[in-house]
């Protein structure tokens, strides 16, 4: 009998858990966000931008979503990281990206007559280990900015955070990544005067 009490007292308290951790989930996993765009900018009629290879560990997976959304905008010319690091390579500036990665690609986009430079900084933290016992979340972060390619002045930033206890870091950098987006082409259609 008492290992019949025993373990009904094990799937209580296991249940007990599991409902804190998916309560948690629902209160923690809402993300923040927080854009500005440089009003001066507004109706600036820009035809094209780069975007530059992303920092940060997962910083590729945010630059394919930012390549599948927005390289076929039909707002600006969008040039990919992929086809930057080519553009480097064609005119001579990969040894100069290595040693200074910003100065390289603006020197690029005046070659290349792009308006605006996409740059993003990806963080993400993630627990070792997902015991139920450790209600410890994982935590990601972009932070994204559209540069005036001939002044260095900041048109448009982004920031979005978001952290949860059960996406993988993968799926959460593709969550922030997205939104993201979303305020660029907010961003690009204030630049186009079609707001």
């Amino acid at each position: 009998m008492s290992q019949k009490r025993d373990c009904a007292f094990i799937i209580g308290v296991k249940m007990k858990n599991i409902l804190l951790m998916a309560f948690l989930t629902v209160a923690v996993a809402g993300g923040c966000s927080n854009i500005t765009f440089n009003e001066r900018y507004a109706n600036a009629n820009w035809n094209k931008v780069i975007i530059a290879p992303f920092e940060g560990d997962k910083a590729k997976i945010a630059e394919e979503e930012f390549e599948h959304s927005l390289a076929v905008s039909s707002q600006l010319t969008v040039i990919p990281a992929s086809v930057v690091l080519l553009k480097l390579e064609e005119h001579s500036l990969k040894e100069k990206y290595k040693e200074n990665p910003t100065k390289a690609v603006v020197e690029l986009a005046q070659i290349l007559k792009a308006d605006g430079i996409i740059a993003a900084k990806v963080e993400s933290h993630w627990p070792k280990s997902k015991r139920s016992s450790d209600l410890v979340s994982a935590f990601t972060s972009i932070h994204a900015k559209l540069i005036d390619a001939s002044n260095m002045a900041i048109v448009l930033s982004s920031q979005q955070q978001s952290s949860s206890i059960f996406s993988s870091a993968n799926s959460e950098v593709r969550d922030v990544s997205k939104a993201a987006i979303s305020e660029f082409q907010e961003g690009f259609a204030s630049l186009k005067g079609k707001n």
